[in-house]
């Protein structure tokens, strides 16, 4: 029986740092103390990133300058966090270059093959964004991201929220797994609740992606599907009790909960059967 691995809760800061270091170190520390894994920032240019000079001037004060980088995985690792961004130019992706513990690609640049090879280059795994995407282009983007180290593959759906279960297809995660078995699989939730993420655990999510800030009401584009401290305390807690509930797999008798009914009340303590097979008693988990 394969020891199941503990769940990599990601708390994905993105613009709600609102321009201040101080804040997103803030955010840094506080994500450590509900007990996430990793924290995660984006790395863009606004100029880059939209040609419209009024997306630009509303992007540009939520840019994570480069200067920032460093104090933010000095923070991160000293608070026990994985530290994790996704660039979103070539440029941006150069300079994380001994900086990250891993990096994302973001579902809109799964197709894009420059970005993806720049990033398998940085040494680290790479995690690619699958919302919107076909298996084809998924096995193109794993295909480029191939450099011998570890690649995790997030299902997701890119409305935000995500309101309509209809819309979450988390079967797909169970589908990536099969389809992908050397890689990762997880979500990236955009949903306002917990459910998703208990099924995504269910299904074999290994790694759940959530959106964090410290202020609701701060007026940042993430807001609206961010969680605030004690709601992503709650989620990181609703998914370690997942793990516990769903345990190994196996089938060894009694537990020792059960041990006083099956002392008193089973009519007849069996042994296996000469010859019975290992699977039957262990289960199989292929």
């Amino acid at each position: 029986m394969r020891k199941m691995q503990k769940v990599t809760v990601v708390a994905e800061v993105g613009s709600n740092h609102l321009g201040s270091l101080d804040l997103a170190l803030e955010h840094v520390w506080r994500a450590a103390q509900c007990g996430a894994d990793a924290v995660k920032f984006q790395l863009f240019r606004a100029h880059l990133l939209d040609s419209r000079p009024e997306v630009q001037d509303l992007l540009r004060p939520l840019e994570v300058p480069r200067d920032w980088l460093l104090p933010l995985h000095t923070e991160a690792h000293k608070q026990g966090m994985q530290f994790i961004v996704t660039p979103f130019d070539l440029e941006a992706c150069s300079w994380l270059r001994g900086l990250v513990d891993q990096v994302k690609i973001s579902a809109y640049d799964l197709t894009y093959l420059p970005l993806i090879i720049a990033a398998s280059k940085l040494d680290v795994p790479v995690i690619l964004s699958t919302a919107m995407a076909t298996i084809a282009e998924v096995q193109m983007a794993v295909n480029w991201s191939n450099a011998g180290l570890p690649c995790t593959l997030l299902h997701g759906t890119a409305a935000y929220p995500a309101n309509d279960p209809a819309s979450w297809n988390l079967r797909a995660i169970y589908t990536l797994g099969k389809i992908f078995p050397w890689c990762g699989v997880g979500l990236s939730d955009h949903t306002l609740g917990y459910q998703a993420a208990v099924m995504a655990v269910t299904l074999g999510a290994a790694m759940i992606e959530k959106h964090f800030t410290l202020d609701r009401e701060n007026g940042s584009p993430d807001a609206v599907v961010s969680f605030d401290p004690p709601m992503l305390g709650s989620f990181i807690r609703e998914i370690r009790g997942t793990e516990e509930s769903l345990g190994a797999g196996s089938k060894t008798g009694p537990q020792p909960c059960e041990m006083p009914l099956y002392l008193t009340c089973r009519r007849t303590k069996s042994k296996p059967l000469r010859g019975e097979s290992r699977l039957l008693v262990e289960g199989n988990d292929d």
